[in-house]
Formats: structure tokens, sequence, C-alpha cells
């Protein structure tokens, strides 16, 4: 299976190509050079590269120009504007991240590929690379790189595919309207697979409605609908927002646990190394390394995209039973004889339940630690949601509950049964409580960590691990 990382030379571009596809100008000396790959950190730039200028919240490209060519970029994109006017290695536009795009629109048009398209409040990047895995046995398959899936991630990705990619699968994110509309414009899926809906980015969306409208988009309109959408059976809300959207052209699969899916897990058993078994029809036993219910569904999602591409239900199988877990994704990690299962990339209120109930249904002999902090961009009810989340652990078979951060200072108070027995502590940073539990856990346990990105909630598990392997713990 094709997989290229984003920065990974494929093909080569002529100057002329990207002036006609970005509808950018450039000095007539300047018109001999070919492009091998595409920066935006002028670090990395190298011989070969075109350097695109963004200007982000933080830094402005244009300010790293000089130092991406001097590294031996062919030729920096910059804004028309900047003062680059005449220069034969400055290709200049009215807007480099607009350019950007085009640049990959023109490129995806170019290769052709199918595309399948993956969004979701939760579990988009694990379902990514479970399709990618189930799609392996298939020629020119090729996945966008770790969570590249925003305006600027997306078009890198299908920028490092090369034109022996048939396939495409591309992972679709957002935070506001009108993000997963710009993102169908530039990749127009064959395939569009959604997740779930559920409470994410509601600072800059509102309601779990106003989430639900933001991820149809990517159900495109007209020629750029999907033949194909790939739903979750037992939402209801998304199942008939979805069959009110789509012509008669587009088909729908759903996937799920219950009766009248079109494909479904039955028997689902957890096991003890933090896996996953269960039935799917036409297809048998798999079992899968990575914990939850919620996983399950991922795979069924990965499983209805196989089987609309041919691949056989052996095939399937042997993809799924292939995935090993995203880092900082249900990643496991086995330390001294503890068990840590590293979920500290993002959380939302639906995926900290669903890590949260995966956690309290693992078979174990040992004591079960939660380490949970803030979930961010939720809005004015920010504070039921981390309370929320307390009660679910509190309704768990826990041991100890550690919570890291101001906003999840609710989430410890709620869980009222095992404040009351003292099995709850808070701390304002990683790093404490990366010592705590440290020093309170031993052999057998296994600890959960989880929070949205902001919080770098990692630091507690390389915290835990350091102190593990010193062995000097109080």
């Amino acid at each position: 299976m094709t997989a290229p990382g984003i920065g990974v030379a494929r093909i080569m571009w002529t100057n002329e190509q990207i002036c006609r596809w970005t509808g950018g100008s450039l000095a007539p000396s300047g018109r001999g050079g070919v492009v091998e790959r595409v920066v935006i950190d002028s670090r990395k730039a190298r011989s070969g590269d075109a350097f695109v200028a963004l200007c982000g919240e933080r830094s402005d490209g244009h300010e790293f120009v000089e130092s991406a060519l001097a590294a031996g970029a062919v030729v920096a994109i910059v804004s028309s504007q900047r003062g680059f006017g005449g220069r034969p290695d400055c290709l200049e536009v009215p807007d480099p991240l607009m350019a950007l795009q085009e640049w990959a629109q023109g490129h995806l048009r170019e290769i052709d590929p199918t595309v399948v398209a993956i969004t979701g409040s939760n579990g988009k990047t694990t379902t990514k690379e479970l399709v990618a895995r189930v799609l392996g046995s298939l020629p020119g398959v090729a996945r966008s790189t770790g969570n590249f899936n925003n305006q600027i991630g997306l078009p890198l990705s299908v920028l490092a595919m090369g034109r022996e990619t048939r396939i495409a699968v591309l992972e679709m994110g957002m935070s506001s309207r009108g993000e997963i509309a710009r993102l169908v414009e530039i990749a127009p899926p064959e395939i569009a697979l959604i997740t779930n809906v559920g409470p994410a980015h509601l600072a800059g969306l509102g309601g779990v409605e106003d989430v639900q409208r933001a991820k149809l988009e990517i159900l495109g309109e007209g020629l750029s609908a999907p033949s194909l959408v790939v739903i979750p059976a037992d939402d209801t809300s998304l199942v008939k927002a979805v069959e009110s959207r789509v012509s008669g052209n587009t088909r729908l699969t759903r996937f799920g646990l219950g009766p009248g899916c079109d494909i479904r897990a039955t028997e689902i058993e957890f096991l003890s190394n933090g896996g996953t078994r269960f039935q799917v029809e036409g297809m048998g036993r798999v079992t899968l390394s990575l914990p939850g219910v919620h996983n399950v569904m991922n795979a069924l999602a990965a499983a209805a995209v196989g089987r609309e591409m041919g691949v056989t239900p052996d095939e399937i199988r042997e993809g799924l039973e292939r995935a090993d877990p995203v880092e900082m994704r249900s990643e496991r990690v086995c330390c001294q004889g503890i068990t840590i299962i590293n979920d500290a990339y993002n959380a939302n209120p639906a995926s900290m339940a669903a890590a949260i109930t995966a956690m309290s249904e693992l078979p174990t002999d040992g004591r079960k630690v939660l380490v949970l902090g803030d979930m961010l961009e939720l809005g004015p009810r920010s504070r039921d949601y981390h309370r929320g989340v307390g009660m679910a652990v509190d309704a768990g078979r826990f041991d100890l509950l550690v919570t890291v951060g101001e906003l999840s200072r609710d989430t410890s108070s709620a869980a009222g049964r095992l404040a009351g027995s003292g099995r709850t502590q808070h701390f304002e940073t990683a790093v404490e409580a990366g010592d705590y539990v440290s020093n309170w856990v031993c052999v057998g346990d296994v600890v959960l960590v989880k929070g949205s990105r902001g919080g770098a909630l990692e630091e507690v598990v390389s915290r835990l691990i350091e102190a593990l392997n010193r062995g000097d713990r109080d």
C-alpha cells in the first residue's frame, strides 16, 4: 500500500503548470524550474522544493522566503502584495493559501484517483487508517498523513500523492461552517464516510445540530455529490438528514450494531490485551487491536468502504486485524508491568465517554486509573459537559480519577462517589499529575490518559514512563 508522507518527493511540476493552476505570475527568466516537493516550513526546504509563504496567527511565511530559497527551494509562492515582484524565484499570487489549494485541486484532477473522504466528530484519523489497511490489497492506495485534515493539511496531503495513486483516502476536519465544503471543492469524494456527529468545536458552531450541518457539507452538490455515503445507523437524526439531502444517484450504507444495518457487528468481546473481538456477517470473526465499541464502529465503517471497492471479505478482515493504534489515539504502552493507554491527542464529550466506557469494560486484574484533562472549544455549556464526564466516571468501575486543568475541576467534583472515598485528585499541570500517578500505581494497573490537544496530556505519559523506568518513585 502506498502511503506517502508529507514532503516525500513523488512527482515533478513545472513552473508553467503551477502558474496555470494557481493563476500566478512569474518573471520570464524563472520559468524553467522544476518542483519536486511542497513545503510550508522554511526550515525543511531543500533543493527542488516550492516554498509556500503562508500567513499564520503566529508567523508570516514571507519573512522566511530568503532562507527557504537559500536552502535550495526552486521557487517561493508569495502574495502579490508583498513586494517580491519581478524576481525569477518568486511566483506571485493573490493569496498563497488559495494558491496551495488550487494547486492541489489541479494535481488531483490530473492524477484522477477515486477519493474516499472521511469526516466526523470522533474517530476520523483512526477510521482513515483502518480504511487504508482494508484497501491495502488494491493498487495505488494513498492516504493523508497523520491528521492533515484542514485547509492546509489536506492540500499538502494531496500534493504528496504520486501519479500512480488510484485511490486517495482523505480526512476532512473542520471547526466552523464552510470548511468541509471548501475541502470538497478541492477533493470531491466518490465515497463519503461520516463516522459520527457529536458535541465538538461548539464554540465556533453553536450546537450539535450545527455540527451536523457542517459535517453534511461532505455530501457536496450536483456533480460533486458522492456515489456512496457511509453513515452510522444508530444516529437517526444523521440518517434522516443524509436521506433528505442525497439524490437517487447516491447510495447509502449504514453500519452499526442493531438489526437493519447493511454491515453489522455482533457478539462483541473485550480482550485483556486492550483489543476487541466481534462477528461480522459474511466476514466471520474479526480481532481488532483497538479498544471499545467505538473502534468496532470505526472498523465497520472501513469494512463498508472495502466492500464497495471490491475487496474480498477475507482481505477486509486481514486488513482490520493488521491495523495498529494511531499515535496518542488509544495507543497502548507497557512499562514496568503497568499499562498506559495514551489517548491524549484530543477529546470532546462523545470521545471521552467512549474512552471511559472502553476502559470500564477492559478485563484486568489490576486497578484502573483515569487521568482526564480539559475538553476545549465547547462553548457556554462547557461546565455541563465536564460535569457529565465526572458522572460517567462515577458510574464506572475505576479506582482513581486524576484531573488536569481548570475546566476539569468540574469533572472531579461531579465524581461524587470517588471523591467521597478520597479517590480523586486535581492538578493544574500535566507534570504534577504525572508525578502523582507515578507514585500511586503498581504492577498490573492500567492508566488511561485523555484530554484536548491544548492540555498536552502526553506530558503525563512521558513523566510517568520516565519515573517508572528510573525506579526511584517515592
